[in-house]
């Protein structure tokens, strides 16, 4: 294990190093899953969960060609990390999908007793291979549909951008491949697909890991918190009903990503990135919130100006105005910006809570930095009313002229009436700006 620990020097791992990465998941590969496969075994009969509609699904046994290239692919991921630290990270993203998957199956067994058509030639040799080691158990979530994420996200800025499409394609073709095998039912696919996602949120491709960095968090909101969870329990007391009721623990797990934000993960959480969008993982996972959110706008839109000029090259709006800007300073953290301006710089802020001031000191330092070279900015959040707002204000007292708060308040309340201004955000700003002036 001191190769997975040793400081990082910038060098191409050996090929001997990697490959006593690749042995040491192998031995704990096989130890854990056949031990879970085992257990399950000795509790047999356990259960099994299919879908009426799963037995009109073909068996394709030329499927378990695109089924194995996967065991290819990870193997051959360890000889090409470019750095130690690159494959101490592939490293652990396996371990981490292999110790998540192994722990649901031994809680939760699961069985696939359908048998499997007869197959000859090489899909015959193929299918003895996989039943040498593997039993019908280890189902949900299915561990192979998350290595085909893990090694498929390995992959791809690797592969030149006329490649990705095929690349894309085969992966597919593999997650197929565990429900025309015979290898799974349908529900292993979308909890394999969760539990891959939480593999790549906490490795996310930009930035640090989410849990890493809050190991001194920022303040619980608990109002929310207890909002989100509260909605959490719900979605998944919905999600019990069994059937199509399942998808309800869609919006649960977006919910409960949103209730980490709020309990002290912060903005960072959410994991929205450089370019304005979400890591792909969140973007999966808060799909259902986005829709809410974009909703959300609409109503409190309607009728009002996506954005107003608050002084000359300095307007204030929502996200949804930010495309037609030609610089941006987007302090949204829970809605995406599909299109993202010349000049553009992300300072995502948890809504509906007082923001960080150092937060609201870096969103203005960026608004200053942008407006003096001469290009009209949008300060946006998804309204316009709130966080946007707050970084407005503390650029209108510290660089706009405006003597003090209130003066502050007074201008923007004639361009953005609609505006607000709890206590605790405008303890905020005040705080930032003492700590501006003592910089």
């Amino acid at each position: 294990m001191s190769n997975i620990t040793a400081v990082d020097d910038g060098r191409r791992p050996g090929f001997y190093e990697a490959l006593r990465h690749l042995l040491l998941m192998g031995a704990i590969f096989y130890s854990t899953y056949g031990l879970a496969n085992r257990l399950a075994a000795v509790r047999a009969p356990v259960a099994e969960i299919a879908f009426a509609w799963e037995r009109q699904i073909p068996f394709w046994a030329w499927t378990i060609v695109p089924y194995w290239t996967l065991n290819l692919f990870y193997a051959l991921g360890f000889f090409l990390c470019r750095t130690r630290s690159e494959l101490r990270r592939y490293t652990a993203q396996l371990l981490l999908a292999q110790a998540i998957a192994v722990v649901c199956f031994m809680v939760w067994p699961l069985q696939f007793s359908w048998p499997k058509p007869e197959a000859a030639g090489l899909s015959g040799w193929l299918f003895a291979s996989l039943a040498a080691f593997d039993q019908p158990y280890n189902q949900a979530p299915s561990l192979h549909i998350m290595l085909t994420l893990i090694v498929g996200r390995f992959y791809w800025p690797r592969l030149p951008k006329r490649w990705r499409g095929l690349w894309l394609a085969w992966l597919l073709l593999i997650a197929l491949s565990v429900l025309t095998t015979y290898q799974h039912h349908f529900i292993d696919m979308p909890t394999g697909l969760w539990a891959g996602l939480l593999v790549w949120w906490l490795f996310p491709q930009a930035g640090g890991m989410p849990l890493r960095r809050s190991l001194q968090p920022q303040r619980a909101h608990k109002r929310w918190l207890v909002f989100y969870a509260g909605l959490v329990l719900l979605f998944a007391g919905l999600a019990c009903m069994g059937g199509a009721a399942l998808w309800w623990l869609w919006p649960a797990s977006a919910c409960l990503l949103l209730a980490a934000a709020y309990a002290g993960l912060g903005a960072q959480a959410l994991q929205k990135q450089a370019d304005g969008r979400h890591s792909a993982a969140v973007a999966v996972w808060l799909l259902p919130y986005f829709i809410v959110v974009r909703l959300n706008m609409a109503y409190w839109l309607r009728g009002v100006p996506k954005s107003v000029a608050v002084a000359e090259n300095v307007h204030v709006g929502s996200i949804l105005a930010a495309a037609e800007c030609e610089a941006v300073v987007d302090v949204c953290a829970e809605y995406p910006l599909f299109r993202r301006p010349e000049h553009y710089a992300a300072v995502p802020m948890l809504d509906m809570v007082p923001p960080e001031c150092a937060d609201l000191i870096r969103a203005v330092r960026l608004l200053e930095q942008m407006r003096r070279a001469g290009r009209p900015v949008l300060v946006c959040c998804a309204l316009g009313y709130g966080r946007s707002a707050a970084v407005v204000l503390l650029w209108l007292w510290a660089y706009g002229g405006c003597a003090d708060l209130d003066a502050a308040v007074a201008r923007l309340r004639q361009v953005r009436p609609q505006m607000v201004l709890p206590d605790a955000v405008r303890q905020s700003i005040q705080t930032a700006k003492r700590e501006m002036e003592q910089a």
